[in-house]
């Protein structure tokens, strides 16, 4: 597994499975310096390419893709309110996705899948942040595999995890590994909630709960409402003292519009 990119301390990255997990560690006696880590797991900032000559025809709906829709060009822009009340802008985009993310997908017998994430005013710093999420699917299991950030990739492994056939009745449980560190993760779901849509409607929507540990100690827990048809509409993560650190709020989406060409590359 190659040495993890150099992301900004002290937060987290938000995955189409709406599962963040924070990148930097608490301070230990026998800890040098931060690992940076960027998962994609519970805050379903969105979804995913179909893959290697698959289209949306070729798939019988399922969950995943009510909950994670996995039409290619698929985009949404939410507002991000940090803990110190600053705000930005992310887009999460679906892209074709391109030979690193099929080899990703091939690696494990499954369909590649690519997310591309921007955030604007990154912690309130008046950076651009962007990253690639690379995931395999195979039929109704998704797993992220790697991530690419700053031009520089980190390997997960085992692979994280997002959704399996059964999660709907049965937590995700599993760990996975970064330069030889062990993390933890679980995710459940937690019942339906009503929540508004920025068109007006008023949904019933799926909240999921997730937590991420390291040695045994609570790094970070999160929930994303995942509205039928349009993927995250809300998100929020705290730390492992229950502080809000980040909130998402679903502004727009070419799941709500239909406008196909949603595609956010500099929102100020």
């Amino acid at each position: 597994c190659p040495s993890p990119p150099h992301f900004p301390s002290t937060q987290t990255f938000i995955t189409i499975g709406g599962m963040s997990v924070p990148s930097s560690l608490p301070k230990r006696d026998t800890w040098r310096g931060c690992l940076a880590i960027a998962l994609s797991l519970l805050g379903l900032t969105l979804c995913v390419c179909l893959a290697i000559g698959l289209s949306a025809a070729d798939r019988l709906p399922n969950q995943l893709d009510r909950y994670l829709p996995l039409t290619p060009g698929t985009a949404s822009l939410y507002r991000v309110t940090y803990a110190d009340g600053s705000q930005g802008f992310l887009s999460i985009n679906v892209m074709p996705p391109d030979s690193e993310s099929i080899t990703y997908g091939a690696l494990y017998n499954g369909d590649a899948v690519q997310v591309h994430s921007i955030y604007t005013n990154w912690q309130g710093g008046g950076e651009t942040y962007t990253r690639d999420d690379y995931y395999s699917r195979n039929g109704q299991t998704l797993a992220l595999v790697a991530q690419k950030a700053q031009g520089q990739t980190i390997n997960l492994y085992p692979p994280v995890t997002i959704w399996t056939p059964n999660f709907l009745n049965e937590p995700i449980t599993g760990e996975t590994n970064i330069n030889n560190n062990p993390f933890s993760y679980r995710q459940q779901v937690e019942g339906e909630e009503s929540i508004a849509l920025p068109d007006g409607r008023t949904v019933d929507a799926l909240k999921i709960a997730s937590e991420w540990q390291f040695q045994n100690q609570v790094l970070s827990r999160a929930s994303t409402w995942h509205a039928p048809g349009i993927g995250v509409a809300r998100y929020e993560e705290y730390d492992a003292q229950g502080k809000l650190t980040q909130r998402l709020e679903l502004l727009n989406s070419t799941r709500l519009t239909g406008n196909s060409q949603l595609l956010i590359t500099n929102y100020q």
